[in-house]
C-alpha cells in the first residue's frame, strides 16, 4: 500500500543498510544490526532486480552471517546474533543458545538470555526466569519480568504489582509494561487496592497501568489529581493523551507551542509529547519530530526514530532521509529500521513489542 516515493525511501534504507553491512568488518554489533533489517528486507538473490544491481544484500546471506555467529563459541555474540534473528522473525539454529545464555555466570549475557527466552517464545525457560524474577538487581529482575510477561506467565502478577512500586526506574518499568501485557480486570482490583497504601510517583504508576487496563477512575484520577503535579503533569498528560482525553491533548499542544531551552530532557519530551498526540490521531504537530531529528544529539535521534516506527504511520517515512544519509552510523541504522519497519508489518509488530 505505499506510494512509488514512499517504496524508495525503503529501498534507500535496504542500501544503506547494505553498506553498513559491507564496511562493518571493525564493528561487529553494527554489522549484525544492519545483517537484522537486511534478513527483513534483503533481497531475494544477488541477481534478482530487488537488489538493485547487487547494492542490497540478499535475506539469506545476511540470515548465514547471523546464524554462524550464533552457532559460535563465544556465548556473549551467540546470544546478540540470536536476538537480532529473533527480531528479524528467522528461528533460532539451536534451543540451547537460550539455555546457555540462562546458565552463564556473565550477568550481561544472563539478562541478553532472558530478553531472547521471551522473544523467542522459550517456555522451557519459565522456571529459570522466575529464579531470576526475584533477584534484587534490576538488571537481572527486570528482563525476566519482561520476557515471563512476554511468555504469557500470568502467575507472575503479584511480583509485578510490587515491582511497579519499586523506586528504581528499570524495575518499575518492566514491572508496569508486565502488567499492561498479562493483566485484566481482577488485576484492576488488586491495584486498585495498592493505591491505598502508595503516593507519588509509585501512585501514578499504578494508576497509569489500571488506565491502560481500561479502569475509568484511573483516568479520572490521572487528569484530576496528577494533571496538577508539576513534576508528574507531563507524564500524566502522555498517558491520556494517548487514549485521546481532550484535556491532555490540549495541554500538550500548548506545552508544544512554548520555548524550551535545546536540553536533551526537553528534545525528549517534545518528541514523546508529539508522538502520544499522533498515537491519539492528531497529526498537527508532526513536523515537531523533524525538528528533534534535525536538532538533537545522536542518542535522542535514534529515540524519535523509534517513536516513528512505533507510530507505524507511512506518512512520516520521509522525515527518516537525512538521518538515512547522514554520517552518524548508529543514526543512519535507526533510521534504516525504522523505514523497514514500516513497510514490513511483521517486523515493525515484533519491534513494538519487544524492544524496551
Amino acid at each position: 500500500g505505499m506510494t512509488s516515493d514512499q517504496q524508495e525511501i525503503v529501498g534507500r534504507a535496504l542500501v544503506r543498510a547494505t553498506e553498513i553491512f559491507n564496511a562493518g568488518a571493525a564493528n561487529q554489533a553494527l554489522r549484525m544490526a544492519s545483517a537484522e533489517i537486511l534478513a527483513v528486507g534483503g533481497a531475494t538473490s544477488a541477481t534478482s532486480d530487488d537488489s538493485r544491481g547487487g547494492t542490497i544484500l540478499p535475506k539469506e546471506q545476511a540470515i548465514e552471517y547471523l546464524s554462524a555467529l550464533a552457532k559460535g563459541n563465544d556465548i556473549r555474540t551467540a546470544i546478540t546474533a540470536a536476538l537480532h534473528l529473533s527480531y528479524a522473525g528467522i528461528a533460532l539454529p539451536s534451543e540451547k543458545i537460550v539455555q546457555d545464555g540462562l546458565a552463564s555466570g556473565d550477568r550481561t549475557v544472563k539478562a541478553a538470555a532472558a530478553r531472547l527466552a521471551g522473544i523467542s517464545g522459550d517456555t522451557a525457560s519459565i522456571t529459570a526466569l522466575r529464579v531470576m524474577l526475584s533477584d534484587r538487581a534490576a538488571n537481572i529482575s527486570a528482563p525476566a519480568a519482561r520476557a515471563l510477561a512476554n511468555l504469557g506467565d500470568k502467575e507472575i502478577i503479584p511480583t509485578l504489582i510490587v515491582m511497579v512500586t519499586e523506586r528504581n526506574v528499570e524495575k518499575a518499568a518492566a514491572g508496569a509494561l508486565g502488567l499492561v501485557d498479562l493483566g485484566d480486570k481482577e488485576t484492576v482490583n488488586l491495584l486498585r487496592a495498592k493505591l491505598k497504601d502508595t503516593d507519588g510517583l509509585s501512585k501514578f504508576r499504578i494508576a497509569a497501568v489500571m488506565y491502560e487496563l481500561g479502569d475509568t477512575e484511573a483516568g479520572a484520577l490521572l487528569r484530576d489529581e496528577f494533571m496538577n503535579i508539576p513534576s508528574i503533569r507531563f507524564d500524566a498528560a502522555c498517558t491520556l493523551a494517548k487514549k485521546g482525553d481532550a484535556k491532555a491533548m490540549q495541554f500538550l499542544r500548548d506545552w508544544l507551542q512554548t520555548e524550551n531551552d535545546p536540553t536533551e530532557l526537553n528534545f525528549t519530551q517534545r518528541a514523546l509529547a508529539t508522538h502520544a498526540l499522533i498515537t491519539a490521531g492528531d497529526r498537527t504537530n508532526a513536523g515537531v519530530l523533524q525538528g528533534v531529528l534535525r536538532e538533537a544529539s545522536p542518542a535522542i535521534q535514534a529515540l524519535t526514530l523509534r517513536l516513528i516506527a512505533d507510530l507505524d504511520v507511512e506518512g512520516l517515512l520521509p522525515m527518516v532521509l537525512p538521518a538515512l544519509t547522514g554520517n552518524e552510523p548508529m543514526t543512519a541504522m535507526s533510521a534504516c529500521q525504522t523505514a523497514v519497519s514500516l513497510a514490513h508489518n511483521d517486523y515493525g509488530d515484533r519491534l513494538r513489542k519487544y524492544l524496551d
